[in-house]
């Protein structure tokens, strides 16, 4: 099944524009990536919103890609069109920055949406659901705004680094759909941004995260929802299980 997975990922990397939108489009909302009525994105250009989309997307799945390759598979897209997009990179990157992030966020609902909905029940472990939350960091670009809004680590010398943006998201173990996320600053502890996610917990879910997680107030607040956890001790507490009361 990896095998398979790995197989059908290469071939997404390589695929066209057109290839890409022929295979996904059925789940994006209709809607979702039309022209506005007025202002931003509502005039016809080389690159509306729905094309920005598939450029984009594709971007994103080759890691390894270029700007410069997005653009290509652009020109490829509107060759039988009679259409001709400069070579430069420049108006592909000023594209992404226009796409509303309500229309992208509407996408991901819209997908988290229908693949909960493809979860059968021997998917599931015990019939539970499992939701497995994790933590990471992001590069941002090197605004005055970033810097300000998302610190960059406090050992980076000034005028070297990156705002650094933390995020805690939390994932559907069955379908490996993203559910949600919250963003903070290094300085916010996973545990509390983890709290910020309760909402995606349902009586009756199993939470599975590493030792970062682990503590008493994330163990109480899912416990409170009906949550069972599933996560290792921190390696600052030292337990005996020998010592424990066998229930």
């Amino acid at each position: 099944m990896l095998d398979q997975l790995r197989v059908q990922s290469e071939q997404w990397r390589a695929s066209t524009l057109s290839r890409l939108c022929e295979v996904f489009g059925s789940w994006l909302p209709a809607n979702a990536l039309s022209p506005a009525d007025k202002g931003l994105n509502s005039r016809e250009r080389l690159y509306p919103q729905s094309v920005t989309f598939w450029a984009f997307l594709s971007h994103v799945l080759n890691v390894s890609a270029s700007c410069r390759e997005a653009v290509r598979k652009l020109q490829a897209w509107y060759a039988p069109q009679g259409k001709s997009a400069d070579s430069g990179t420049s108006a592909y990157c000023q594209a992404r920055t226009r796409l509303p992030l309500r229309s992208l966020q509407q996408v991901h609902g819209a997908l988290v949406g229908k693949l909960s909905a493809r979860v059968t029940t021997p998917e599931l472990w015990l019939g539970r659901c499992v939701k497995v939350v994790d933590g990471t960091g992001l590069s941002m670009p090197d605004t005055a705004a970033n810097q300000k809004e998302w610190p960059q680590p406090s050992g980076q010398k000034p005028g070297c680094g990156f705002p650094v943006v933390k995020v805690v998201a939390c994932f559907c173990l069955a379908s490996g759909a993203l559910l949600d996320w919250v963003e903070g600053t290094l300085k916010a502890h996973d545990c509390q941004l983890l709290l910020q996610l309760l909402s995606v917990f349902k009586k009756g879910d199993v939470a599975l995260a590493d030792r970062g997680f682990s503590s008493y107030g994330s163990l109480a607040s899912l416990f409170m929802r009906g949550v069972d956890s599933v996560m290792r001790l921190h390696q600052f507490r030292k337990l005996d299980w020998r010592a424990g009361k066998s229930l």
